[in-house]
């Protein structure tokens, strides 16, 4: 037991989140889109990192063990725990990397302008043009998007379900 008040490490550990979560420039309330996958998982990480739970070792099952299934929970969850650290640290930036490059790529192929309607009105029409490679990598980056939409809602939904043993 900690002989430091709750109150004390309640501010504290808010300080040590907050500079964790200054990486991430944001600039209005619409922008919260990133934020609710960011935040709880700059906590697991947090909590990842400083419980060293890479380093602790799986538990063996042995003969006179009470509770084996107990025993198989834990170690699942430690691999639960492992895998979304993993995914948030290694797969995440590198796949949102490959989208910011398919996005950019798209870009180069891609192109829309304004221009006034014929009777020189204050409207304006929006225009595009694109090739047909740019509508092959736009419906690529769609389909990657969805992808990638659909994994960063399983490690979520995933890291939700262990919410619970993360006290140990």
């Amino acid at each position: 037991m900690s002989i430091i008040p709750y109150f004390i490490r309640r501010r504290y550990y808010r300080f040590c989140l907050l500079k964790r979560f200054m990486k991430y420039p944001y600039w209005g309330p619409w922008e919260m889109v990133e934020p609710m996958l960011e935040i709880p998982f700059e906590i697991f990480c947090e909590y990842y990192e400083k419980q060293d739970i890479a380093n602790i070792g799986r538990l063996e099952p042995c003969e006179d063990d009470p509770s084996p299934e107990l025993t198989e929970f834990q170690n699942k969850t430690y691999d639960t725990k492992d895998r979304l650290y993993k995914w948030w640290t290694e797969d995440y930036p590198r796949r949102q990397e490959e989208l910011d490059c398919l996005e950019e790529e798209w870009g180069l192929h891609f192109t829309f302008w304004s221009a006034p309607y014929k009777d020189n009105t204050e409207c304006r029409l929006f225009c595009c043009k694109s090739s047909r490679y740019g509508a092959y990598l736009f419906n690529l980056l769609m389909e990657e998007e969805q992808k990638f939409e659909e994994e960063k809602k399983q490690a979520l939904f995933d890291l939700i379900e262990i919410r619970n043993t993360l006290w140990r």
